[in-house]
């Protein structure tokens, strides 16, 4: 069974069996909105399982540092245990079973420099899912993402990419009406809320979507040579910071040992070859894949200026003039 099929059903099954069976039981009872500070949420009704503290507002990630940010709104799912949100000055508890919508500005214009890893925190093994949609496309991405220790922030993330308006428009309607007041949006928000998880099933079941792994823990097929294992790796996580150091202990050899052997195996240096198959990626994805160019930079690792550049140097044409040509 193939990654991707594999993943289909695993979030077919998170939505026919957990989510939307949960929704249609407790609806909006168990969704809180998030808010720029702590005294904004005096306005707005919490659930009563979840609780809120104060805290020192986030630090700004390091310079270089890569880090998930969205732009809009996005809603994330406690799938199992416990996640703690530190958004601006305060942490959100939110146990298994709810809904936290976290609306355009707290992590996105508002915090630009501060990421979704940063804000997210597990106080013990913890699983999220969250939905959110691509900024000026019909593109709706579902994320999946573990942390398997206690008190550990976030990882492994897996994500797929649905391109349907329909769907996409719910999710934004959705999150339009929740940032109205309660008596206003009651009925509006659950209804559309509840027909994108619908939708967003039915794409699912019938495969309309793209699937790429974000996992972070060093895995791969098993191979005749480490060499091709590292190939492997690289392959499965063009998005991440590779460094010889990284690989060369994901497959159990010594750095010496590992760049020598590289080498002389493939005929390029370690980076020669990582920007070889992040661009020879790219190039397949303009071809095959109806992705945004910046979504495509994301999966591969580059800046999108960065991206732009390597590529016309390698095919002698900007991206999307290259996704034209026949």
């Amino acid at each position: 069974m193939s990654q991707t099929v594999q993943s289909g059903k695993e979030l077919i099954v998170l939505l026919e069996k957990h989510l939307i069976p949960l929704w249609e039981h407790v609806g909006l009872e168990h969704v809180a909105v998030s808010a720029a500070t702590q005294e904004e949420f005096s306005t707005r009704p919490l659930p009563s399982q979840m609780r809120i503290s104060a805290t020192k507002p986030l630090r700004p990630i390091k310079r270089g540092q890569k880090s998930s940010t969205i732009s809009g709104a996005a809603l994330l799912f406690i799938v199992k245990g416990q996640a703690d949100f530190h958004l601006g000055d305060y942490e959100l508890h939110c146990p298994q079973g709810h809904f936290l919508l976290l609306r355009p500005g707290v992590l996105g214009q508002r915090h630009q420099r501060f990421g979704l890893d940063e804000a997210i925190f597990a106080p013990q093994d913890c699983r999220v899912a969250w939905f959110t949609t691509l900024p000026e496309t019909d593109n709706v991405v579902l994320w999946l993402s573990e942390a398997w220790e206690k008190n550990s922030q976030i990882r492994n993330k897996k994500f797929c990419l649905i391109n349907n308006s329909e769907t996409a428009e719910f999710f934004r309607f959705f999150a339009q009406e929740m940032l109205k007041t309660p008596e206003e949006y009651q009925k509006t928000a659950a209804a559309s809320i509840y027909t994108f998880f619908i939708l967003t099933l039915r794409e699912l079941q019938e495969s309309q979507f793209h699937y790429a792994s974000r996992a972070t823990t060093p895995s791969v097929a098993p191979s005749s040579s480490p060499i091709e294992s590292a190939r492997q790796y690289i392959g499965n996580h063009l998005h991440s910071r590779l460094t010889i150091d990284h690989v060369a202990r994901a497959v159990f050899m010594s750095r010496t040992n590992f760049v020598r052997r590289f080498t002389a195996e493939t005929g390029q240096t370690f980076n020669e070859c990582v920007a070889a198959m992040r661009l020879k990626e790219a190039a397949r994805m303009l071809k095959e894949e109806n992705w945004p160019v910046q979504t495509i930079c994301e999966h591969i690792g580059l800046q999108p200026a960065q991206f732009r550049k390597r590529f016309k140097e390698t095919y002698g044409v900007a991206p999307r003039t290259f996704r034209q040509q026949d």
